[in-house]
């Protein structure tokens, strides 16, 4: 099925108002995945451009990263901004997988809980959770290519709780590191 047409999730299809597709700045060697587009995001068709994006592109830009992919796990917004259900993730996967065989990344950048449970579940790797796993490193093949895995909160969760803030730059600082940046 082609993503254009995609009508898998009747409630999805019935409060989205596009399907938000992946937006490439430059090149694609860091491929950064979130969880779902936000009301903005949903409005104007970009992942990431509402107020956790602008938090985000803050913290890549002051470490040099202006070179990336981002998208999301699923790729329409859910009622609410609740978490997507594992009936809507399971229908968007093709899609993500088909991104990242466009892409062909050499560095998965995770941000939030849910993005990296999915993602580490997709390649077969346990998930205790973000705490935990956020700042790891993790080498991985993915269609015979190396890939490094690295995760860190959501922007948003840095905005509410604050511990969270240092973390999450810090973690950029590693992503940025790891690019050789």
């Amino acid at each position: 099925m082609n993503c254009f047409e995609c009508n898998k999730c009747p409630e999805l299809v019935s409060s989205r108002s596009q399907i938000v597709f992946g937006k490439k700045y430059t090149n694609n060697n860091i491929f950064i995945i979130g969880e779902a587009p936000g009301k903005l995001e949903d409005e104007m068709g970009v992942p990431f451009i509402g107020k956790s994006g602008k938090i985000l592109r803050k913290a890549l830009f002051e470490n040099n990263i202006h070179d990336y992919y981002i998208t999301n796990i699923v790729k329409c917004r859910p009622k609410n901004n609740r978490d997507p259900n594992e009936n809507e993730i399971n229908n968007c996967l093709i899609h993500l997988k088909s991104e990242l065989l466009q892409n062909n990344p050499k560095i998965i950048f995770t941000v939030g809980r849910k993005s990296t449970e999915v993602i580490y579940n997709l390649f077969n790797i346990k998930f205790s959770n973000i705490s935990e796993n956020r700042g790891n490193i993790i080498k991985l093949k993915y269609n015979g290519a190396d890939i490094r895995l690295l995760s860190t909160y959501h922007p948003a969760s840095t905005i509410f709780n604050k511990n969270y803030r240092s973390l999450f730059f810090e973690d950029i600082k590693t992503l940025s590191n790891v690019a050789g940046i």
